[in-house]
């Protein structure tokens, strides 16, 4: 067995033709109700809920207890006669859902309902290593692929495992992961009869376990061997959009002046000032449920309907991109300005209280100076200096304590282990350390991201970077289609994988350009925030 990863540019496709015309099962779990879901292909192999397992707005629950789906006798004699074949799955293992020890079978194609060591024969796919398996003879006379992992849990996954003749290829989110050409094909492992047993979560063995906590919502069989291609255009059509796998605060420099939070895949909150001046250039979520906004031209606080408690407006000429609170009484934030400056104001009066000027381009405009300063543990902040090429630290006195140079900074902040994630507006995003040495780096050009603009760890390891799409750029709003729009946010795995990619601007569920992406359960406790003296 062979195992292969390829890292690739994600591009937007419309569906390809010849996927749509091989296709031979297609739930989707829309419009279904009770324990029947259709097949929306032209096959007609409509499958049956068993067990505790349940339908759920798009798509079905498995239950923890021993819910599955029957896909019927007739997709099984439609298998037994294919030289080529894709199944696709689109599914979510909850965060707390056990897939240690044997079963936990996403599909299985079986002659029998419990096979043996040498009797059965069967196709299937199982998630406690990722593994899929053709047997002419129980488990003892398989030939095999797998991942040698447990599928992630907590986030929606998407498996391809395509066969044609003995050659089989598994995909997971759009990239091959691996390769076997020596798979016994359809017809040696079903050479008489066809399977009757199959189940979507259901193993066929004797004490192997249920598929539990899992929710299915997109399930594809095609009579082809779908390219990579195809693959990706699958995987595109079902993920972009998809706004489930992180509840989060979303925002972007845009002339359309909003911010969004979204829970469960849904908007369930929006500010929206149509009449304001500037653009959204910074955002940040407190535990007290405000929100501070830096929007070009000012600096306010939002209740938690989306009111301003109060609003600090930029002198003339000059502009604010950036804004962070100190305790509940105070909050930094950069002026560009000639010259430009960090300034401590007081809420309750604003009065600025401390000041002190930065390095700054005297020749350029205010506008492309800076536009992203963070504050850090240690009672630091760190400031973007976009316009002369560097990010540097400093004191709540002005002192620089250190400088990384980076082409057109956009944002720094502080990682939990002290380290710096930068990301230049060319692409670059690196992880270093305060000595300089590089820990991570990726270029965010070879995800499809043409301005990006702020990176943000997540707890599991993985960088979420979000993208800007210029609205001032006549040229690229005359060529703007949805359907083909950039990427907004691409999550990346420390390896450099893409875990999730989000492009999300039909209709209600139009983000517009990202800037800033802040998880829901992770707001700032303002009261621990400090400045040097000020806190």
């Amino acid at each position: 067995m062979m195992k292969k990863i390829l890292f690739t540019i994600i591009t937007l496709f419309s569906l390809g033709a010849s996927a749509q015309t091989s296709l031979i099962l297609h739930y989707d779990f829309m419009n279904d109700n009770g324990k029947v879901v259709r097949d929306k292909s032209a096959s007609h192999f409509d499958g049956t809920l068993q067990g505790t397992a349940s339908l759920e707005p798009g798509c079905v629950y498995l239950g923890n207890e021993n819910g599955y789906i029957d896909l019927g006798k007739g997709i099984g004699e439609k298998l037994q006669q294919l030289r080529q074949f894709s199944i696709a799955v689109r599914y979510k293992v909850d965060a707390e859902a056990s897939l240690k020890g044997q079963g936990y079978f996403l599909w299985a194609f079986s002659t029998l309902p419990l096979n043996t060591q040498t009797e059965g024969r069967y196709q299937a796919y199982k998630l406690n290593v990722q593994r899929s398996e053709n047997s002419v003879g129980g488990w003892k006379n398989e030939t095999l692929m797998d991942i040698g992992k447990p599928s992630e849990k907590g986030n929606w996954q998407y498996v391809v495992y395509t066969q044609n003749d003995d050659e089989g290829r598994l995909f997971l989110n759009g990239k091959l992961v691996a390769f076997n050409n020596k798979m016994f094909t359809m017809s040696e492992t079903f050479p008489k009869e066809a399977p009757i047993y199959n189940w979507m979560g259901r193993a066929p063995f004797k004490g192997d376990s249920y598929l539990k906590g899992t929710r299915i919502s997109d399930v594809r069989m095609y009579d082809s061997a779908l390219t990579e291609k195809e693959i990706r255009e699958l995987y595109n059509e079902l993920e972009l959009g998809d706004l489930s796998r992180h509840d989060f605060m979303y925002t972007g420099q845009s002339k359309n002046r909003r911010i969004f939070k979204i829970q469960n895949g849904e908007i369930v909150w929006k500010y929206d000032n149509a009449k304001g001046k500037g653009e959204i250039s910074d955002a940040v979520l407190m535990n007290d449920g405000h929100i501070l906004i830096a929007d070009q031209y000012g600096i306010a606080e939002l209740d938690e309907q989306g009111a301003e408690l109060w609003r600090s407006f930029a002198p003339q000429g000059t502009e604010i991109h950036t804004i962070q609170p100190i305790g509940k009484n105070h909050v930094v934030y950069v002026l560009n300005a000639k010259p430009a400056k960090v300034i401590v104001m007081k809420i309750s009066n604003q009065k600025i209280v401390h000041e002190f000027v930065l390095p700054y381009d005297e020749k350029g405009s205010v506008h492309g100076q800076f536009r992203n300063a963070r504050l850090t543990s240690k009672g630091t902040l760190l400031v973007s200096n976009m316009a002369m090429g560097f990010v540097a630290e400093y004191n709540h006195r002005g002192k620089e304590l250190n400088r990384w140079e980076l082409f057109g900074p956009w944002s720094a902040s502080e990682l939990p282990n002290g380290n710096i994630l930068m990301v230049g507006r060319k692409g670059p995003v690196k992880e270093i350390k305060r000595d300089g040495t590089v820990v991570w780096e990726i270029n965010a050009v070879d995800y499809g991201l043409t301005n990006p603009q702020k990176a943000y760890r997540l707890a599991n390891g993985n960088t979420v970077i979000t993208n800007w799409f210029n609205e001032w750029n006549k040229k690229d709003v005359l060529q703007f289609n949805p359907s083909r729009a950039p990427l907004q946010m691409v999550e990346v795995t420390p390896d450099g994988y893409v875990a999730w990619q989000l492009s999300s601007w039909k209709g209600d569920c139009n983000l517009g350009p990202a800037t800033t992406f802040q998880l829901l359960d992770e707001p700032i406790a303002r009261e621990k925030y400090r400045f040097g003296k000020f806190k």
